[in-house]
Order: structure tokens, then sequence, then C-alpha cells
């Protein structure tokens, strides 16, 4: 439950814990009350309000998506609502890339790039994840017509068949350790914190081996017998990487992008 006013004691229930934005720490503590200590943000006249950054950035992420990732849309209402949506998650990103207690300045086009302010890392995110979402779609519409089988049940599957390295760094490297980056974000116990940048990090390094991996191994093959198996294995595991970072753009609160 985030606050905008020191909760009352009376009204905290055990499963409730209250954060609290703040600009200064304040001197009392509680055992179910977090603050958050939230650095400023230094604005000028390149950007002077949120909602301006924000359309710079939409601006920004519209023509990476035009040049990098080929992106055409014919319908122009389509198109704006998708640019606005991915500026807004440049935004996002842009600001959890410095941990959340420092100073971000952002007065001059010279000092945005001096903090490393870019969209690069947002489109990163979902054009790989939209990436994922196309391939899995791809694969179920060649089920429907009876072109490939279905993924059979986990017990089933072969996964000692995955023996790439990038395989086993997305199994051990990352959705093994997803539970331990989320109580790291948040904290241990009775240390409660909110450190995003961690999971943000997190996130960076699972889209730049995913990348490489779906570059450069083939899912989807040709439905023999022999290529089934190892298929079936590779299909689980993107699945299972798809899943988890629809959770993570549910926590930093962007918007899925499902085609690009």
């Amino acid at each position: 439950m985030v606050e905008t006013t020191d909760p009352i004691d009376n009204d905290i229930t055990s499963d409730v814990m209250h954060v609290k934005v703040v600009h200064q720490r304040s001197k009392s503590t509680s055992s179910r009350h977090v603050e958050v200590l939230c650095g400023t943000v230094l604005t000028g006249n390149e950007t002077r309000n949120a909602a301006q950054y924000i359309e710079q950035r939409a601006n920004d992420m519209h023509l990476i998506a035009l040049h990098r990732y080929g992106l055409r849309m014919p319908d122009p209402i389509k198109l704006r609502e998708l640019v606005t949506s991915l500026g807004r998650s440049a935004a996002i990103v842009d600001m959890l890339q410095t941990k959340h207690a420092h100073v971000i300045d952002m007065r001059t086009q010279q000092e945005i790039m001096r903090n490393h302010c870019t969209s690069k890392g947002a489109s990163f995110i979902l054009y790989n994840y939209a990436r994922l979402a196309t391939i899995l779609r791809k694969h179920a519409l060649l089920v429907e017509q009876n072109q490939l089988l279905d993924v059979p049940p986990v017990h089933e599957i072969d996964f000692s068949l995955l023996v790439e390295p990038e395989e086993w760094q997305l199994l051990y490297a990352y959705l093994i350790r997803f539970p331990d980056i989320v109580r790291l974000t948040i904290g241990y116990g009775s240390s409660p914190q909110i450190a995003p940048y961690h999971m943000l990090s997190f996130t960076l390094c699972l889209i730049k081996c995913l990348s490489k991996y779906y570059r450069r191994v083939r899912i989807l093959t040709e439905n023999r017998p022999k290529l089934q198996p190892v298929m079936f294995a590779r299909l689980c595991l993107i699945r299972a990487v798809f899943d988890m970072l629809k959770v993570i753009l549910h926590i930093f609160d962007l918007e899925p992008v499902e085609e690009m």
C-alpha cells in the first residue's frame, strides 16, 4: 500500500506493508512502514516536466522501431498508441537505471546522455518480449494447422537435450535466480527496501542472453520425430522465460508489446 501520509498504527494489519515515498528520511520508525527515499530530478528548458520527457522518448522510440526493428503499421491511430506506450516505457526504464535515492540531472541534453538516460533499454526489452510472443504464436498456429505437435506435459520433456551455453544461462542464471532477484529488489525479512535498479540490471542481462540465443539457435524446426524432442524442450524453456518477462513488465508497469 503506497501512502501519501503517515499510516495510523491502529490501521496497520499484519499482512500489509505500508510504503511511503519521501525526499528525506524521518526519525520515526515502524516495523510495518517502509520509506522509499526518492532523489530529485533536475529539469531545465529542454525538459521541463515528465510529460515533455515522455513525448521526447516517444519520438526516439518511434525512430528506433522504424529503423532498427522495421516497424510498419498501416493504421496511424494504432501506431500513435504504440509509440506513446513505448515512450512511457522508455521514460520508466531511463529513470530506473539510476539508484532511486540519487539525483537525476536532466537540465541539458548533455546531462541526459551523461546519466545514461537512453531509450535503448526499453526498446531492447520490449522487442525481445515481442519476438518470443511471435515464436510462441507461430507455434500455436502451426499446431492448429496440424503441421506441428503441441508441447507435451513437462514431465514428458527431456531437458537434458538443452546443451547450448545460452540454454544453461537462461535456466540457471535467470529462471532459477528470479525469486532471489525479487527478494533483493524488495529486501529480506525485517529489512525491507525498494531497489528496482537491481531487477532492471537483471532484466537487461537476461534480454542480452535471450537475444543472442534465438539469433543463433533455431527454435521451431521441421516436424520430424528426431527433431521434436529438442524443439519441445526449447519451446518449454522460452515459454518459461516469456512468462517471467511478463511478470517483470508488470512489476515495472511497462505495457507489453506482442508485435513489433
